[in-house]
């Protein structure tokens, strides 16, 4: 069946678009940027919804520094959130590489921090460079607001992410001091391309120069997002070098949930994966070791 919605609703304020929300269930989805509806609509998945409900007005465009965080309201675009300088700390640089890599310029433009973040899209890069982080969703809906750990909203089932009448309205990302870097790396197949494959990691080094703490995340195309415990444990505790990256490597090809298909066999996505999250780990490393007056 054709996409064809009866009304084309622009609520004013949060509180509005929640009682549409409220109002017309399932038959209802929201839209910002538009381009996760744009693309679910031309495979035909979107035929049983009646209402568009466009927040692009409702006010959720931001992005707040204090000393002890970041705050990035959901309709915030990719090209807004790489403006700032605040993003391109070595702790953070996860999230600024994540952005950067969606093409085109159209695309950064108009995409928007919460419909990638809701999409439930494994392939999209921002969720995975933000998930290093700590990361929290404050949710408003019906009953008020609740906060909820990215990490926990991304590994959730779709229909347990969000409930009736609720949007996702800001991201706060806990700002690091030195000794943290970060770092995130991908593979398509072409330029343009969803990512076949990416992955990110964050490091904490101490004076020592010993992994206090290891994040690694890891999704795709057909490979739901992974973060193998395994993975994190072989880099923490030890200090940083090749044989502790090549097990984290390892640990990281044998969790990923791998399938042949059209964009390579289940072999070819293994080896891709130890190369990229190698080369994730020794920037992010070098990011953390590296004292951000010198660069």
């Amino acid at each position: 069946m054709a996409f064809r919605p009866d009304e084309y609703l622009r609520p004013r304020s949060v509180e509005e678009a929640v009682d549409l929300l409220e109002r017309y269930g399932e038959s209802a989805v929201l839209i910002s940027g538009s381009i996760t509806v744009n693309e679910l609509s031309k495979r035909g998945f979107l035929s049983d919804v009646k209402q568009l409900i466009d927040i692009e007005g409702v006010g959720l465009n931001w992005v707040r520094v204090d000393q002890l965080h970041l705050k990035i309201g959901a309709s915030t675009t990719y090209s807004d959130i790489l403006q700032h300088q605040a993003l391109r700390t070595p702790a953070l640089m996860s999230i600024h590489e994540a952005a950067t890599s969606v093409h085109p310029d159209q695309v950064r433009n108009i995409g928007t921090v919460g419909g990638a973040i809701c999409s439930g899209f494994p392939f999209l890069d921002l969720p995975t460079g933000l998930l290093p982080h700590d990361v929290s969703l404050t949710i408003v809906g019906p009953r008020g607001e609740r906060t909820v750990p990215l990490e926990t909203f991304v590994f959730a089932r779709l229909d347990e992410r969000l409930n009736r009448g609720e949007i996702l309205k800001e991201v706060t990302i806990p700002r690091a001091g030195s000794g943290k870097g970060s770092a995130f790396a991908k593979y398509g197949q072409t330029a343009l391309d969803w990512a076949v494959l990416n992955c990110a990691a964050s490091l904490q080094i101490d004076d020592e120069g010993i992994v206090r703490d290891a994040r690694v995340f890891a999704g795709g195309k057909g490979v739901d997002i992974t973060s193998p415990q395994k993975s994190a444990e072989a880099l923490t505790g030890a200090s940083f070098s090749d044989a502790v990256v090549e097990r984290a490597c390892e640990e990281m090809a044998l969790a990923l949930p791998a399938v042949s298909d059209t964009r390579g066999s289940a072999a070819f996505k293994r080896y891709t994966i130890k190369r990229l999250l190698r080369e994730a780990l020794g920037t992010a490393y070098r990011r953390a070791v590296t004292p951000w007056a010198s660069r």
